[in-house]
């Protein structure tokens, strides 16, 4: 299989249980790859500590591959069940290219597997995200499994 250079960037950060990354697209498979690579000893860090929550921020362009959406899907997947990844959002203001798609491509990656929403502020998206993780922990000390309440794909 011929190997393509990578296309597009990301830096991660963590703000206390919440993983920031932020993407500079266009990207593509070997960039969505590369991302994962970086992002997981992160995310696994994240998890030891408790349940945990992404962001990305999106910035020139939001567009990519479907091949990348299927990677990210099923990393997603395992992120949820194995990791503790209760939320994910991403912040992608109207003069980010794809703007208009970007929800679709969302629902994509994350329906059915967990709380999503796309944003147009990293302000919103943080409120957000940090209500996710607070109503997360506290149906979790009521019994009750957040994510158990999500439909997830047959």
């Amino acid at each position: 299989m011929k190997k393509f250079e990578l296309h597009g960037d990301f830096t991660l950060s963590v703000e206390g249980n919440i993983l920031v990354s932020l993407v500079r697209g266009p990207f593509n498979v070997e960039c969505t790859r590369a991302y994962l690579r970086e992002l997981t000893p992160i995310a696994q860090s994240l998890a030891a500590a408790g349940p945990w929550a992404g962001i990305s921020e999106y910035r020139v362009s939001a567009l990519f591959p479907l091949d990348s959406s299927v990677i990210m899907r099923k990393n997603m997947e395992i992120a949820v069940k194995h990791m503790k990844l209760v939320a994910n959002c991403w912040v992608v203001p109207p003069t980010v290219e794809g703007y208009g798609i970007v929800y679709n491509q969302a629902r994509h990656v994350f329906d059915g597997i967990l709380p999503f929403e796309v944003f147009e502020s990293g302000e919103d998206a943080r409120a957000w995200t940090r209500q996710q993780l607070a109503l997360h922990l506290s149906s979790t000390q009521n019994g009750i499994a957040r994510n158990d309440a999500v439909k997830h794909p047959e």
